[in-house]
C-alpha cells in the first residue's frame, strides 16, 4: 500500500475532507439554479449503477415527482453480487439481498414494483458490458419514452458508474427521441472521484486541490429542493441495509461512512445538465 493510499485510510484524513467537501457543496450550492419545479413535472427514468444509487442521488426528486403525479422508472444495472464478500452469506444470497432492498427502497419512494426494472449486468463489470448494454438502454429509453434521463456523474470515480455515463449518452443519441440528461454525483463526494489513482503522490495532493477548485469555476448545477421528502429519502437510504449496516457481523463487512453520507441528506439534490465531462480537461 502506498503513501496516499494509506493516508486516505486514516480517520483525520477522513474527517478532514469531509468538512473540505461541506465547504465545497456550499460553494457549489451558490452557484446553483433552483429548478425544483422543472423537475417534479418532468417523467425520468433514473438510470442506476447500483442498488442504492437512485435513492441517494435522486431519492427526494423521485418522491417530489410521485407527489406530482409524475411518472418515473428505475433501472437497476448490475445486481450488486461484489458488493461485499462474506464467509456467511453466498453471492447469490446477496444479489437476492439486493434486489428485496431496491424494492423496499423504490418503494418508500413512490414506485410500485413494476416501475423498477433489474438488468443484471454482473457488478464491477460495466465498462466490459459493449455494445449490448448500449442497446438495452436505448431499448428502455424508446419503450417509457421519459422527457428526462437521470444518470450517475462522469465525475464520478467508480468504473461502473463511468461506464454507464457513457453507455447511456450513447443510448440516448441512438433513441432517435428528444431526452434531457441530467447527472446526479454521487461518488463525486469521494476523494478518490477527484485524483489518478496511479498518479504520484505530490499530484495526487495538488489534484485533489486543484480539481475541485476547477470544478467550481465551471459546473453550474441544478439544484432540487428536498423540503418535506426529506425525512421518506432518510427512510428510503436506511433499507439498503446491506449498505448501512454491518449485516452479517464479519469484522471487513464495509458500510458507507457516515460522513459520507451526509451528502445525500442536505437542503438540496444536486444535477448536472449533460453533456457534462470532467471539468478539468
Amino acid at each position: 500500500m502506498d503513501v496516499a493510499r494509506g493516508l486516505y485510510r486514516t480517520s483525520l484524513f477522513k474527517s478532514g475532507y469531509a468538512a473540505g467537501m461541506s465547504l465545497y457543496r456550499r460553494l457549489l450550492l451558490a452557484r446553483g439554479l433552483d429548478d425544483t419545479a422543472r423537475f417534479e413535472r418532468s417523467s425520468a427514468l433514473v438510470l442506476a449503477p447500483h442498488a442504492d444509487d437512485e435513492t441517494l442521488g435522486c431519492g427526494a426528486t423521485i418522491l417530489r415527482k410521485r407527489a406530482t403525479g409524475t411518472a418515473v422508472h428505475v433501472a437497476i444495472v448490475t445486481d450488486g453480487g461484489a458488493s461485499h464478500r462474506s464467509a456467511l452469506l453466498s453471492r447469490e444470497a446477496l444479489i437476492a439481498l439486493r434486489r428485496e432492498e431496491a424494492l423496499e427502497a423504490t418503494r418508500i419512494l413512490g414506485l410500485p414494483a413494476e416501475a423498477v426494472r433489474f438488468l443484471g449486468y454482473p457488478d464491477g463489470g460495466l465498462a466490459d458490458a459493449g455494445q449490448r448494454l448500449d442497446e438495452d438502454l436505448r431499448r428502455l429509453i424508446v419503450e417509457l419514452a421519459p422527457q428526462e434521463l437521470l444518470i450517475p456523474s462522469a465525475i464520478d470515480g467508480h468504473a461502473d458508474h463511468r461506464a454507464l455515463n457513457r453507455a447511456a449518452h450513447r443510448a440516448a443519441a441512438a433513441a432517435g427521441r428528444p431526452v434531457a440528461i441530467f447527472e446526479y454525483p454521487v461518488w463525486f463526494w469521494d476523494a478518490r472521484s477527484w485524483i489518478d489513482m496511479e498518479a504520484p503522490a505530490a499530484a495526487k495532493a495538488w489534484q485533489l486541490l486543484h480539481r475541485p477548485a476547477l470544478s467550481l469555476r465551471r459546473l453550474k448545477p441544478l439544484l432540487v429542493a428536498t423540503g418535506p421528502f426529506l425525512g421518506r429519502k432518510g427512510m428510503a437510504v436506511s433499507a439498503y441495509r446491506s449498505q448501512m449496516t454491518n449485516l452479517t457481523g464479519e469484522p471487513d463487512w464495509p458500510v458507507l461512512d457516515p460522513r459520507f453520507l451526509e451528502q445525500f441528506l442536505q437542503d438540496h439534490e444536486i444535477f448536472f445538465a449533460a453533456p457534462e465531462a470532467m471539468p478539468w480537461t
